[in-house]
């Protein structure tokens, strides 16, 4: 299938090469390449779209988001093929557009020819919201080359815990995971565990903040681990005994993801579409609530997680494989 999607900025070339390193991406420049590597595919200039190029297009895809733009209004009417609105929200962005956002979103899923959610919870707001089609259609993973990826890492350091991820001092969503700090450093207080470690993120300075941070809260038992490539991240998580993920980033809410495929237990909320999708009915905590984490914790460091749910969380990440999605999507264009 040849798709394009529309995005901001110029090309600077006719057509976007395939991203082929990074794998890692969650966004969708990078997944809806890899989805169709071989095919031909084009990101369209929203503010200067070259329709002869969309022509060749069996459709495009809109990348919807908190703030729609009324630019996308005329140029859906002008795009001669199918168009797809894809909103990777869940319910609270849906319930904090403004009026003019609502009417901007609303227009924008009437004249486009489906609509494509994240979260399965969003599922009825967007189907009472327009008289399109709506179906539930996650960002894919790279199911296929994960294990490729661990197999490629020689030795990392390894942590009893590990945290996604640090408190960026710009970020206030990342904020959410100082409390995945503070269980971690409480658990090993109390003798559950012996070593923790929460992902950093960062490539420059910012580290030593995240670093400054921990040590004005108290937090000396938890390390900073700075930056590290994917396949090192990957295999890190595979070694861990637990991972704590109550940043409801969605990006972040990969890593939930990917403790399912590694099996390690994991202590994410609902908030995250992905932690609801794969861990819903198995385990899964409202994010104030501590001392649930702290029961599941100390069940986890008994070794008491039941391989049930490890094999069923593993079975549901299987899910999001670029060739089930992929499949998924031209199923849906071709029933258009």
């Amino acid at each position: 299938m040849k798709l394009g999607w529309i995005g901001h900025g110029k090309l600077k070339s006719k057509y976007k090469p395939a991203v082929s390193e990074n794998w890692f991406s969650t966004s969708p420049q990078g997944t809806f390449h890899m989805l169709y590597p071989d095919e031909l595919s084009a990101i369209i200039n929203l503010k200067d779209p070259d329709y002869d190029l969309c022509a060749e297009m069996d459709a495009i895809l809109y990348m919807s988001g908190t703030h729609n733009d009324p630019f996308m209004i005329d140029v859906i009417d002008k795009i001669p093929c199918k168009v797809l609105s894809y909103h990777e929200g869940g319910e609270q962005d849906f319930l904090t557009w403004t009026l003019d956002e609502v009417l901007i979103n609303r227009e924008i899923m009437d004249k486009s020819d489906l609509v494509l959610v994240w979260d399965t919870r969003a599922l009825g707001l967007h189907r009472l919201y327009t008289t399109t089609k709506v179906l539930w259609w996650p960002l894919p993973y790279p199911v296929e080359y994960f294990y490729n990826a661990i197999a490629r890492v020689g030795f990392v350091p390894g942590y009893d815990i590990l945290i996604a991820y640090a408190p960026y001092m710009w970020q206030s969503s990342t904020r959410n995971s100082i409390a995945g700090c503070m269980l971690a450093q409480n658990l090993i207080d109390n003798d559950l565990f012996s070593t923790a470690g929460v992902f950093s993120g960062a490539r420059d300075d910012n580290i030593n903040y995240d670093k400054s941070f921990l040590e004005q809260m108290g937090l000396n038992k938890v390390d900073v681990i700075p930056f590290v490539p994917p396949d090192e991240f990957l295999a890190m998580i595979s070694k861990a005994k637990m991972v704590i993920n109550l940043d409801y980033r969605r990006a972040s809410g990969r890593i939930t993801l990917e403790c399912a495929l590694t099996r390690t237990p994991v202590i994410a909320t609902g908030q995250q579409p992905f932690a609801y999708q794969i861990y819903n009915g198995i385990k899964l905590h409202d994010h104030y609530d501590i001392n649930s984490m702290i029961e599941t914790a100390t069940m986890i460091s008994k070794g008491n997680w039941p391989q049930e749910w490890l094999d069923l969380a593993y079975e549901r990440a299987q899910h999001y494989s670029m060739a089930n999605k992929a499949r998924a999507l031209e199923e849906a264009v071709m029933q258009l």
